[in-house]
Formats: structure tokens, sequence, C-alpha cells
């Protein structure tokens, strides 16, 4: 069948074809006319307006399930392959009418079609104020369905999602510098994030195709695809790149840094678990590297105070956590000490992999302060150097802090049965003792 512009045909192939009331004739044609579209075999591109219409209203009265995905699949091609315009009234009905669906009342396969469906309109209306909210309810479903507890349909959903729209998004909070859409922001960073270290390579790689996406600096080879491992580290440096001047944002990964749960808490988990476990369980996203993800983070805040960056914001976080920072240290080489068997030897508590993050997690977070206390100088003589007075209480408290973070590293040196067990852990000795 062709489908040529002008004359009436094309209103007629409509009425009967697209709206007939036998589901599979309506679902033959929405196949073809979405197959059309994609590979460009026919130039429909004068009919966007005439299907926009008969999808608009036809999507609240669409009974059969597959019908109804078919026609929010055409909808998503003619919004990349068309440019097609949506007015502001079919936003408000479209949007009313998406956001039950993306939020999976219907079932988990359209919200594979509603929620990209759901994109294509919000990038038609990010600069319009009374929408922030559409903003913050996708984001909140990219976060939902991005966890490695979904299935991988929905996972490659919320990849598609951030390709249509994930770097407008991005973009707009960071120009704007809009503080209420920051929370929504984060939460497409750290799925960003997760779906990059996923553990199914395709929903890795259209995440590094989102990666892609983002503006980098033309000194760098702009690829049109990315490996995700460079996808995860372009978007780190994309982040600490627009959202440098948010002290929120440096908040969020600070606190990303150091975790939720101390490390006393979660090696005292770890030995009710083992008492009753023979085999520790699994995560569910086995591939993901939480320390690589870390360790990402330090390097970059590292880079910000070792730059002058920021300067005020570092002074007050040193001098309101150093204290507290203090506390946490000391009383996990307490809990350790509580312990048969310290540390990473055998048997130790530190050999499982969630008391070994928790501690590392805690000593790149003291090492941060102690990155700014370095600082301290007088910046017109010493070069690198901020205006930094500390004051004896902190200078103090620093000093304390490091002699406690130098035995906290000893830890990985421990006696075992009368001998010396080492574990050599080089990014992480490197980022310590530096």
């Amino acid at each position: 069948m062709k489908i040529e512009s002008g004359g009436n045909k094309n209103e007629e192939f409509l009425t009967k074809f697209l709206i007939s009331e036998n589901r599979d004739i309506r679902y033959a044609s929405l196949q073809y006319v979405t197959d059309s579209v994609r590979s460009k075999t026919q130039d429909i591109g004068f009919l966007k307006d005439v299907f926009l219409k008969n999808i608009s209203e036809s999507l609240t009265s669409e009974y059969n399930l597959a019908c109804l995905h078919a026609k929010l699949e055409l909808f998503i091609e003619l919004s990349e392959q068309c440019d097609l315009f949506v007015c502001e009234d079919d936003i408000v009905h479209l949007s009313g009418v998406l956001l039950p669906l993306a939020n999976g009342e219907r079932g988990t396969t359209l919200v594979t079609v509603a929620l990209p469906a759901l994109a294509c309109i919000l990038k038609q209306c990010l600069h319009i104020g009374k929408y922030r909210d559409l903003i913050c309810e996708l984001c909140r479903l990219v976060e939902k369905y991005s966890r490695a507890t979904c299935v991988e349909d929905l996972r490659l959903t919320v990849t598609k999602t951030l390709q249509i729209v994930g770097c407008q998004i991005i973009n707009m909070v960071a120009k704007s510098q809009d503080q209420d859409l920051l929370p929504s922001v984060f939460k497409l960073f750290t799925s960003s994030v997760e779906l990059l270290q996923d553990e199914m390579q395709e929903v890795r790689m259209a995440a590094a195709e989102f990666t892609s996406l983002l503006p980098r600096p033309p000194c760098f080879v702009q690829y049109s695809s990315l490996h995700s491992n460079a996808g995860l580290q372009l978007l780190m440096n994309y982040f600490f790149m627009v959202f440098e001047w948010s002290n929120g944002f440096l908040d969020f990964i600070i606190g990303q840094i150091l975790g939720n749960k101390s490390p006393v808490q979660i090696m005292k988990n770890q030995l009710v678990t083992s008492s009753v476990h023979l085999f520790e369980q699994e995560e569910a996203n086995i591939y993901a590297e939480h320390m690589v993800t870390v360790q990402m983070m330090y390097t970059n805040l590292h880079k910000l105070i070792v730059g002058g960056s920021r300067q005020e914001y570092f002074e007050d976080f040193l001098k309101s956590r150093i204290k507290t920072t203090i506390e946490l240290v000391n009383s996990t080489l307490d809990e350790l000490k509580s312990f048969p068997n310290q540390g990473y030897g055998v048997g130790g508590v530190l050999s499982f992999p969630k008391p070994f993050l928790a501690v590392n997690r805690l000593l790149l977070y003291s090492n941060l302060l102690l990155s700014v206390a370095r600082q301290q100088g007088d910046s017109d003589q010493e070069e690198g150097r901020w205006k930094l007075d500390l004051g004896e209480e902190v200078e103090t408290q620093t000093q304390v802090l490091q002699s406690y973070v130098n035995i906290l590293c000893q830890v990985r040196s421990q006696i075992v049965d009368g001998q010396y067990i080492h574990l050599y852990l080089g990014y992480f000795i490197n980022c310590v003792q530096s």
C-alpha cells in the first residue's frame, strides 16, 4: 500500500483502517504506519497532524492493549522522526492519560511505551513553568524503573526515556539554577549510574548512548557512541562541571560517598547474617562496582578542593563535620576490636564485601576533610593554597582524625593465627595516602 499526498484518500484510509471497529485491522494499520515512519520507506510526515488527532482522541476509549501499545509506539516515532508538534491542550490531555499508564495501572507492557511518550511531550514543554510537576513525576518513574529488581524491558525503557529528554532536563536545571528541581535531577544521575553498571550488556550500551548525547567540550573527540565505563566517567565529569555551583549537589555527592549506614551498623548486620546463612545473599545486580563509582565521586570532589573551587563551602564542610567524623571513625575502630579476627584476614569481618565497602567509604569521606585541612595557608604567598584559618580547635581535631585514619588504614595488615595477611588495594591506598 502506498500513501500519497493530496486528496481525500488519506482521510479515507484513516477512517476505514486506523479507526476501524475491528481490532485486528486497527492493529495492522498502526503497525504499517509505524514501520513506514521508522524505516522512512514512505514520506508520510504530511499526515502527522492527522495521526496525532486520531491518537489523542482514541487513547481513553481504546480497550485493546495491543492497539493502545501500537498507538503510543506510533506517537513516539512521529515525535522523533517527524518533529511532531503537540499543542498545549493536547499536552494537558495526553499527559493526563499517559501518567497512569506510565505508573503501571494497565500493566508493564504499556509502561514501556507510555514513559517514552511522556518524555516526548515533556521535551516540548520544558520551558513552561506549570509543567514542573510533570518533570518531577517523570524523574521519579525513571528512578523507580531503573532498579536492578525491575525487568530488563523496563530498564531499557528508562534508557530510551533518558535519550529523549534526559539531557534537556539536566541542562535546563543547570542553566536556570532551579534549586527545587535539583532532587529530580539527582534521580536522573543515580539512575544513569545504575544503568551504566547494569548486569545486562544491552542495558549498559543503551545507557552509554544517553551519555554520548551529553555536551562535550570541542577538545574531546565527539564519538557517537561510548563504552559504558567511558560513559560513567563522562557522566560524572559533566555533572560536576554544570552543577559545581550547587551546595545541594555537593551535599548529595558527599552523602553518596559516605553512604546511608554506618560501618558499625553494617558490620553488626554482617555478623548476624553470617551466623544464620552459610552463604551471603548476592545483590540484585552483581555487575555493579560501587567502590569504582564512589572513587570517581571522590576524585572529582578532590579536584575541586585542590583547585580552590567553592572554598567557603568546603571550609564550612570541614568545620561542621570534623567532630562527628572523628566519633564515627573511633566507633568503627572500637567495633573492629570487638571481633576475634579483625580486618581483612581470614574470617575477618572486613573480608565481606559490604563491611569492606562501608569502611572504605568512611576513609574516603575522612580524607576529603583532611584534604580541605591541607589547603590552609596564605593564598597570596603559596600558590594553590586557600586563605583558610581553621582555628586551634579544628586543627587539633584534624590531627586526631588523621591519627585515627592512619590506624584504620593499618587494619589492612592483620595478624591472624600468627601470620601477617596483607591485602593490596592499589586504587584505595593511593587515594588515602595522597
